[in-house]
């Protein structure tokens, strides 16, 4: 490199899909320049998430310099008060903006005619929401990060799909006020649906009541969760098909509520079959 050429590079940016572009800015990592480099970039607030290069051009710099680029990365966007981030080619969920009580966490969402895999709940995504009373965890989410729903105080339900394989610290942590289960007051009740026994820290459901709580897995599975922590806390650990023999097969009321199956996708009132109450 000649002794009067200049090093410039675009800094990397990050921004929310629908949003504007933000400012782009650079760094000089080699000689001084004089004038000012003019940043640019194709992508528009309804691009697709993907990764765009950061265009600079000589602007009022001599045309000696020489020029690096930077990248763009629009890797983060906000879908029905779900946030979400993609990161080579799969998504998690970072946080939740919604008055919702009933969350769904669907197993893959469609940007610009994309499908994208939801593989993970991040560090904290929805600690402290409070109005949530209800949580499907769809089949496809492999990760429940640490704290993902701490303090969610009034959540009375949890599905968990059969794909999980980590629940991570104090995820579940200061979960439902009134944990109690009784058959005229319902407390807390978990189902996973995974067979094999996740990989669980053992503070996941800390300050949350499971001594008093429901746990819901599949038949041939209740002696491995009975006999590992934290799941071994719970206070009633039945398997599924033998809860419905027992207690009976109950619908849920319709009402104006929306129904969704595991796979996050809504369920009409015609075509529901009979669920777990």
């Amino acid at each position: 490199m000649g002794q009067d050429e200049i090093v410039v590079t675009a800094n990397d940016k990050t921004r929310v899909y629908g949003d504007t572009n933000p400012s782009f800015d650079y760094t000089v990592s080699q000689g001084e320049i004089s004038g000012t480099p003019e940043l640019k970039c194709d992508a528009t607030k309804k691009s697709s998430v993907d990764k765009y290069e950061i265009k600079i051009s000589s602007g009022t710099m001599p045309a000696m310099s020489v020029i690096i680029t930077g990248y763009f990365v629009m890797s983060t966007f906000e879908l029905n008060g779900l946030k979400y981030q993609l990161e080579d080619g799969k998504v998690s969920i970072t946080g939740f903006n919604s008055d919702d009580t009933e969350v769904v966490i669907p197993t893959a969402i469609e940007i610009d005619g994309e499908n994208y895999s939801v593989t993970s709940i991040s560090l904290g995504a929805f600690q402290g929401c409070k109005g949530i009373t209800s949580l499907i965890i769809s089949n496809g989410i492999e990760n429940i990060g640490d704290e993902a729903f701490a303090g969610c105080s009034n959540l009375k339900e949890i599905i968990i799909g059969n794909r999980v394989t980590r629940i991570g610290s104090r995820a579940f942590a200061n979960v439902s006020r009134n944990s109690n289960r009784t058959r005229t007051e319902e407390g807390l009740k978990v189902v996973c649906y995974a067979t094999e026994v996740p990989e669980t820290a053992p503070d996941a459901f800390d300050n949350t009541e499971i001594s008093k709580a429901l746990l819901l897995v599949e038949d041939a599975s209740v002696n491995s969760y009975k006999s590992l922590s934290p799941w071994n806390g719970f206070g009633n650990i039945r398997g599924i098909n033998d809860y419905t023999a027992i207690e009976g097969i109950q619908s849920k009321a319709i009402g104006s509520k929306n129904l969704f199956d595991l796979y996050g996708n809504r369920i009409l009132a015609a075509l529901l079959e009979p669920i777990i109450q």
